[in-house]
């Protein structure tokens, strides 16, 4: 036990974040791509990825999925598709041990970085993220979460 909280109390912790995602970004079918941010270079190795998506014919009210600590990346490039609709936003869990991932998981190779967090055979339990559409993502990463604008931002006029 670390800190007061032991190994199988965070591992749940984490699956539990994961089912509640997996449940609020399922309703993210047919929302839009509309903004990408995205960091992963010498000054940024462990990589961050902010993704806003806004609801068609929803006053203007982005929600956003951040991930870091992201050890496979692989996305269209947004700056040739611009905003587009999305057919599926996908989270799963990934268990700690890799060979209980599943096949198409399995297949990538993941990114390391220097220090304790950034070891490739890390064995910690992962986000893997799939959005299907015209523009289309996968990600595995340590992080992940969730937010939305707060209210107060969504009626501000343009």
């Amino acid at each position: 036990m670390a800190n007061g909280l032991d190994e199988v109390d965070a591992a749940g912790a984490f699956a539990r974040k994961i089912r509640v995602i997996s449940g609020i970004t399922a309703r993210w079918a047919d929302h839009r791509v509309q903004t990408v941010v995205c960091r992963m270079d010498e000054l940024w190795p462990e990589g961050d990825l902010t993704l806003g998506f806004v609801g068609e014919g929803a006053p203007y009210a982005p929600v956003w999925l951040h991930l870091a600590r992201i050890r496979h990346l692989r996305m269209d490039d947004f700056r040739e598709e611009g905003p587009s609709f999305v057919d599926d936003v996908g989270v799963s869990l990934l268990p700690a041990s890799r060979s209980d991932w599943p096949a198409e998981a399995r297949i990538h190779e993941l990114r390391g970085w220097e220090g304790t967090w950034g070891q490739v055979d890390l064995e910690c339990e992962m986000a893997w993220v799939r959005i299907a559409g015209l523009w289309s993502l996968e990600a595995i990463a340590q992080v992940i979460d969730v937010s939305v604008t707060p209210p107060e931002l969504t009626n501000i006029p343009a």
